[in-house]
């Protein structure tokens, strides 16, 4: 297999999943595919934990925040999809009937993203 260094906008580039047991969710795909996990912290008691294979980022998970809960959120992959600029994606999917569910913010030193929904409510980042 290849190793890939960029994503054309346009093609899927990242995933992660949302889960409401992040500790059970690392021993089940860190057995499953080998993955080793590392856990960046992002507040108290607060994890996004990346998950590599051979030394290379293939996944992220992290526990589901309460407010996504109480939408009924239920756990799932969330997929993303490489563009040239997040806040110029935002304003075209707006103008196209999608909606904007998290503002473009600034993930890490990883680049810029936002949360969106397509008119039939599909979310994608």
């Amino acid at each position: 297999m290849t190793t890939r260094t960029g994503y054309k906008p346009g093609t899927f580039c990242w995933v992660d999943l949302a889960t409401v047991d992040a500790d059970g969710a690392k021993a089940f795909y860190g057995t499953l595919f080998g993955w080793e996990v590392v856990a960046i912290p992002i507040g108290d008691d607060d994890f996004y934990s990346m998950l590599k294979q051979d030394d290379r980022k293939v996944c992220a998970l992290y526990k589901m925040r309460p407010e996504m809960l109480e939408h009924g959120v239920p756990p799932h992959w969330h997929r993303y999809v490489s563009v040239e600029s997040a806040d110029e994606s935002a304003a075209t999917i707006e103008k196209l009937g999608g909606t904007v569910v998290m503002k473009p913010f600034d993930v890490m030193e990883d680049g810029r993203m936002v949360v969106v929904q397509d008119p039939a409510g599909a979310t994608f980042s």
